[in-house]
């Protein structure tokens, strides 16, 4: 499957091209190579407000004392020391016992010095200790970024009038991957119960993105649809500038089939899921073109748009002014044909997706928001179904 028809199923347009009278086909495509969980290692992490730090630096501040004391003992056992029993000092010839003590005096303040914290520094650290126990990341770092955890867009897909199925573009949370704070991406394509008759889907993708490169690190896409079932898998390793790839598709009455590929990658390539959630952090008031890669099994593909017209529109999550965008696909400097696309984001901060539009020779496929929740840092606690990909 290839980029193209990648980045127009998560536009649902994948929803509408089938024909089949068949029942979904429930056989799992599970790969069995183990080399992307070895290589992709997942944490959880929990998000917390200024409040929490500051309670945790309180508790902190309270404990103190009792160090104190602790720290305070050596000064007993300095004094029993000088007064019971000599420090052997090595290489030296014997000495009174006055030199003996001064010498011993002169060590003391050395031994006391590195006991002693300054209870604001004492303090400082304990609460970096139970951040980094905890994995914990301050919502304040999150405040300016468009995604905001538990956000969630529903957009409704629709040919011929009749609604076909639901496109979901989730921010799941704040996970560490292999050491690296990242976003929890997902997205979901799911066919109506109606139209599942005609061609059943239910796709699920997540992809983690680190949150300052915005580097994909990962992508897991699992494929449910009429006749068949594909389980994929891929790791974007920025350090060596490759993308490895696995997959394995089942398909009915057929020998299941399993890939592997590597290739180049290009500086900020994203993924077909990461590649929408990419969109929104572009300015689109000063941008009125833009250029990213995109990498999928095995190719680079460049994404290049233009920003249209700033717009009203009205759909059945809300009236909106939204910027109408057109993307292109290329590959090796060529077009590629994927139909007229054309997407409306949500003039504000968060630039959500709204509203998606192909026309195809028979008809058209439109998305429209039909539900809009918008997370918030400070609510949220800790993270649901972010632990790793075996459990998707």
């Amino acid at each position: 499957m290839n980029i193209k028809f990648l980045f127009q199923i998560s536009t649902v347009t994948a929803l509408c091209l089938g024909c089949s009278q068949i029942p979904i086909f429930n056989k799992e495509a599970k790969i069995k190579n183990t080399e992307f969980d070895q290589l992709v290692k997942v944490e959880e992490v929990e998000v917390v407000s200024n409040e929490d730090t500051s309670s945790n630096a309180a508790k902190t501040k309270k404990k103190l004392p009792a160090k104190k004391t602790v720290s305070s003992q050596p000064k007993k056992k300095v004094k029993k020391s000088t007064t019971q029993k000599k420090i052997p000092l090595k290489n030296t010839k014997p000495v009174d016992k006055k030199t003996t003590e001064n010498k011993t005096v002169e060590k003391q303040p050395e031994k006391i010095k590195t006991a002693k914290t300054p209870k604001n520094q004492e303090s400082k650290k304990e609460v970096k200790q139970i951040q980094n126990s905890k994995n914990t990341i301050s919502a304040d770092s999150l405040k300016d970024s468009p995604f905001q955890i538990g956000e969630k867009t529903v957009i409704e897909v629709s040919y011929l009038n009749m609604t076909a199925g639901y496109l979901t573009l989730e921010t799941k949370g704040i996970v560490k991957v292999n050491g690296r704070y990242s976003y929890h991406f997902r997205g979901s394509i799911k066919s109506r119960k109606l139209f599942a008759f005609v061609y059943s889907v239910d796709d699920v993708a997540d992809t983690y993105v680190d949150i300052e490169t915005l580097n994909p690190y990962s992508l897991n896409f699992k494929v449910v649809e009429t006749k068949k079932t594909k389980d994929s898998k891929t790791f974007f390793n920025w350090k060596t500038k490759k993308a490895t790839y696995w997959s394995r598709k089942v398909r009915k009455g057929r020998k299941p089939k399993e890939v592997k590929k590597t290739w180049d990658l290009k500086d900020g390539a994203q993924n077909f899921v990461s590649a929408l959630f990419y969109l929104r952090t572009i300015d689109f008031a000063k941008n009125k073109k833009f250029t990213f890669p995109l990498a999928d099994e095995g190719k680079n593909v460049t994404l290049k748009g233009r920003v249209l017209r700033k717009e009203k529109i009205e759909t059945e999550a809300g009236t909106f002014d939204a910027w109408l965008v057109e993307p292109e696909f290329h590959i090796d400097g060529s077009l590629t044909p994927v139909g007229e696309l054309k997407m409306w984001f949500k003039a504000d901060k968060q630039q959500s997706l709204v509203k998606v539009k192909t026309k195809l020779k028979f008809g058209s496929i439109i998305g429209e928001a039909s539900k809009l929740v918008t997370g918030k840092h400070r609510d949220i606690k800790s993270l649901r179904n972010s632990t790793s990909y075996q459990n998707y």
